[in-house]
């Protein structure tokens, strides 16, 4: 053998000792990403120019608002947003914000083709369909439908459950499909009659009543999963290995490859620098939660630690990729909670009948509502945190949709209901305004949601003869 064919067989042997070494690599790799905690959100060579994954969050508090302290201080339709004493602690995100006032729960009082006479006083509507005021909302909310006849008491009862899907169930069937969870229900001490404590549907009478003790959650998503907080920190490392290695010896063996082959290295290359972001962006967002040791979730005076703990918990499950859609409830309907941290030590229920002109009760249903805005900011702040692997981050591609029983809580209204949409919204939306659709249904609302969430074909949703199409001037 010559001396070059010795050296040849000698760069030959060397190359398929690298290529030995990077298929290697690359089966390690493999396993990392199809693992059970990142199989559902990434993908080797992922474009990183392509926008993060759409995601959907439903979040609800109770007994109502005080309309001048919620709504701006304007009579106009559409307005630059100025925020009022409850939403205050959300200033920082009013350009990510839409208020929307003049949508009602008509959907819990009209008929099915949504014509009721003229003239019914509003005591009236309300008995045309089971349940009371209490009730009748969060069975809408999602829905837009009704309450079914049934058996359930309290709250104006008796009722059943609501009649038909939810619009987070319908997403779930959407963009959550591929996600190991489609949806994910969280709550807060949500108790009471049974209508009280659900808003989310997967059919007529199919409640999907949200967990709320954080420690079944956590055992749900990420212990049942095969994912231990370890194996979160882990399995980042290990990518990164093995990125480092595939690295080198791409350099290595770049040197040795014809015209064709580097192209095709070029090609993995690009890949791997995708992952690269992928994985930057995983280390960021997908921090690996440190539960406390267990306590008594329906402990009134547990509610503050809990809504944070589900609140951490539902943000690692977008973050990681494990879930698109989720629901969240601050108790139920008809909420009896107290709030002894904020030095108010008589139940929001009670509080929510007081008449305008008792200050000492509406500033203390001012407090309550600015505490629920002030969750709604660790949420947003968490969620902007978290960058995706285009760059943006998570807040940027989130519609956050929060909403409430009722208008008010001393008029039992179905009228006006306080409906906040927060985030990017995935640029569906033009943010950072005011809105006022004069008494439209809210089911209108739902079908704007819908579109924007990638299902341009919905036309109504909820009991067709309210819904009247898309609110108009929400998009960009």
């Amino acid at each position: 053998m010559s001396t070059q064919d010795k050296k040849d067989k000698s760069l030959d042997q060397r190359t398929e000792v690298n290529r030995r070494k990077l298929l290697t690599g690359l089966g390690a790799l493999t396993v990392g990403l199809t693992s059970n905690i990142w199989k559902p959100s990434t993908a080797f060579g992922a474009d990183t120019t392509v926008a993060g994954a759409k995601r959907f969050i439903g979040i609800f508090s109770a007994n109502g608002t005080i309309p001048s302290a919620f709504f701006p201080e304007t009579t106009a339709a559409e307005a630059a947003l100025t925020l009022r004493p409850i939403l205050q602690p959300l200033e920082k995100y009013s350009s990510k914000m839409l208020v929307l006032k003049g949508l009602d729960y008509r959907s819990t009082v009209e008929n099915n083709l949504g014509d009721f006479k003229p003239g019914t006083s509003e005591a009236d509507i309300f008995n045309i369909k089971p349940g009371g005021p209490h009730m009748k909302g969060p069975a809408a909310m999602l829905t837009g439908g009704s309450l079914l006849h049934g058996n359930y008491g309290g709250s104006g009862g008796p009722a059943g459950w609501a009649d038909r899907i939810s619009l987070d169930q319908l997403l779930a069937q959407n963009i959550g499909a591929k996600s190991r969870f489609p949806s994910l229900e969280f709550g807060v001490r949500v108790v009471g009659q049974e209508p009280l404590r659900c808003i989310s549907y997967a059919g007529s009478n199919k409640p999907n009543e949200p967990v709320q003790d954080p420690f079944v959650m956590y055992a749900r998503i990420f212990a049942d999963a095969g994912v231990s907080q370890a194996d979160l920190t882990r399995q980042l490392t290990e990518r990164k290995s093995v990125l480092d290695l595939l690295k080198s010896d791409f350099s290595s063996l770049k040197t040795r490859l014809s015209a064709d082959d580097k192209i095709r290295l070029d090609a993995h290359l690009t890949g791997i620098r995708a992952l690269e972001q992928q994985i930057a962006a995983s280390s960021n967002i997908c921090k690996p939660l440190t539960m406390p040791a267990k306590y008594n979730a329906d402990a009134p005076e547990k509610f503050a630690e809990t809504g944070r703990l589900q609140t951490d918990l539902m943000i690692l499950a977008h973050t990681c990729g494990m879930t698109q859609v989720s629901t969240f409830m601050w108790g139920n309907a008809d909420s009896w909670q107290t709030y002894p941290w904020l030095g108010i030590n008589e139940e929001h229920h009670v509080l929510s009948h007081a008449g305008n002109n008792q200050t000492n009760e509406i500033n203390a249903l001012i407090k309550i509502n600015q505490w629920h805005s002030e969750q709604l900011l660790y949420l947003m702040d968490k969620l902007a945190e978290a960058k995706e692997a285009d760059g943006s981050n998570v807040l940027d591609n989130t519609l956050i949709l929060w909403g409430n029983e009722l208008g008010a809580g001393n008029t039992h209204t179905y009228k006006d209901i306080p409906f906040v949409i927060a985030g990017g919204t995935g640029g569906a939306f033009k943010m950072g305004r005011y809105l006022s659709y004069g008494g439209q249904p809210h089911n209108n609302l739902l079908v704007s949601v819908a579109n924007a969430m990638g299902m341009p074909a919905v036309k109504t949703f909820g009991i067709p003869g309210v819904c009247t199409g898309p609110l108009k001037n929400l998009t960009a």
